[in-house]
C-alpha cells in the first residue's frame, strides 16, 4: 500500500484525510497540538504525536509523498523538513516566510529530485477552464476579479488576536491568505508587470489587513482590479470580463458564466473537496513524469506579488 505523511491537523487536513482514504494510501499524520483525533478514521491512520517520532519514521518510511497542511507560517520549517527526508510536497498555500531564500530551496528541490507543488484548486473549476478558453478568441480590454466572506464564518476555530490568519507576521491578513486570487489571475490572463495595492485594517483587533483593492497590469496591457476582504456578511468570489467584443461574468461558487449574447453556462457546481481532489490527482500523475519545478517557480511568484501588494521589498 502507497503511504502518504500529512502534517497538520485542521479542517483542511482533515479533507486531505478523506481523500487519501479513497485513493487507498496508508496515512501517516503528524499534529502537534493532536486536533480532530477522534473525528479520522482510525483504521487507515497512523498518529505521530512528537516530532523524535516523526523524524524517526521519516527515516524509515518511504512516503509517495507530504501534504504540508498546517498553519501557514510553519509551511517553510516544514518543507525544509521533508527536502532533508527526501519526500515529494503538496503544499496547501505557498510560502510566505519573509526570510526565505527561493533559490537556495528550488536548488535543494532540484539536488533532490523532488516535486513541489501548491493547492491551487480553483484552477480546476470548469467556469474558470471554459473561460480561459473562450479568451484565447477574444481580444481582453479589463477584467475585475472580487471575494469577500467575514472571517468568523471563514474560520470555524475561535478567532484570537494571535491565531495565525489574522497576523501578517504569521502570514495571515487578506492579501496572504486570499493568495489564490492573484494566482487564479494570472492562470487566466497571464503575469502582471505591475501592481499598486490600498489595504485597511477594519477590525482593530487583528495584527493584518482585512480588505485590500489593487490596480493590475498584465504583460499583455490588460487592466484589471482585484477586490479582496474578510469582512463581507455574504461569501462571493466573482470575476467579469471586458473584451472588444462580449462581456463576461463569472460565478465562482455556483460555477456559472454569463455573456451579454444572453447565454448562461452552468456547470454543476463542486465541492471544495472535489476540487482538492482534482489538484491532488493531478499531482500524483505529476509524480509519474519529467521532473518539473514551474509549479514552484509558480508559487514564489505569487509570493512576491503579495509582498508587492504589502509594499515589502523581496
Amino acid at each position: 500500500m502507497k503511504k502518504v505523511l500529512i502534517l497538520g491537523s485542521g479542517s483542511i487536513a482533515k479533507k486531505h484525510q478523506t481523500i487519501m482514504t479513497q485513493f487507498g494510501y496508508e496515512i501517516f499524520l503528524y499534529s502537534e497540538k493532536n486536533r480532530y483525533k477522534k473525528f479520522l478514521n482510525k483504521k487507515f491512520i497512523k498518529y505521530i504525536t512528537n516530532k523524535k517520532e516523526l523524524l524517526k519514521i521519516a527515516k524509515i518510511e518511504r512516503f509517495s509523498f507530504a501534504i504540508i497542511a498546517n498553519e501557514t507560517f510553519k509551511h517553510l520549517k516544514t518543507i525544509n523538513f521533508c527536502v532533508d527526508n527526501n519526500i515529494n510536497i503538496f503544499c496547501e498555500k505557498p510560502i510566505n516566510s519573509l526570510k526565505f531564500d527561493y533559490l537556495k530551496l528550488r536548488k535543494r528541490l532540484e539536488k533532490k529530485k523532488l516535486f513541489f507543488m501548491c493547492n491551487y484548486q480553483l484552477q480546476n473549476l470548469d467556469c474558470i477552464l471554459r473561460i480561459k478558453k473562450i479568451l484565447k478568441k477574444e481580444k481582453v480590454v479589463s477584467f475585475n476579479m472580487s471575494v469577500g466572506h467575514t472571517i468568523k464564518k471563514w474560520r470555524k476555530d475561535n478567532i484570537r488576536t494571535q491565531s495565525y490568519y489574522v497576523n501578517k507576521k504569521k502570514g495571515g491578513g487578506v492579501i496572504f491568505e486570499l493568495i489564490h486570487e492573484i494566482n487564479l489571475l494570472k492562470f487566466i490572463f497571464g503575469n502582471f508587470i505591475k501592481i499598486n495595492t490600498y489595504s485597511e485594517k477594519i477590525n482593530k483587533k487583528f495584527n493584518c489587513e482585512d480588505i485590500a483593492v489593487s490596480i493590475i497590469k498584465t504583460k499583455k496591457n490588460i487592466l484589471g482590479t482585484l477586490y479582496q476582504d474578510m469582512v463581507s456578511p455574504i461569501f462571493f468570489r466573482k470575476l467579469s470580463v471586458v473584451c472588444l467584443k462580449n462581456y463576461y461574468e463569472l460565478d465562482l461558487i455556483n460555477n456559472i458564466i454569463i455573456s451579454n449574447k444572453s447565454k448562461k453556462i452552468k456547470f454543476k457546481k463542486i465541492s471544495q473537496l472535489n476540487l482538492i481532489k482534482k489538484n491532488l490527482s493531478k499531482f500524483i500523475n505529476l509524480t509519474k513524469k519529467k521532473i518539473t519545478y514551474k509549479f514552484f517557480d509558480e508559487s514564489v511568484e505569487d509570493f512576491k506579488i503579495t509582498l508587492k501588494m504589502h509594499n515589502e521589498i523581496f
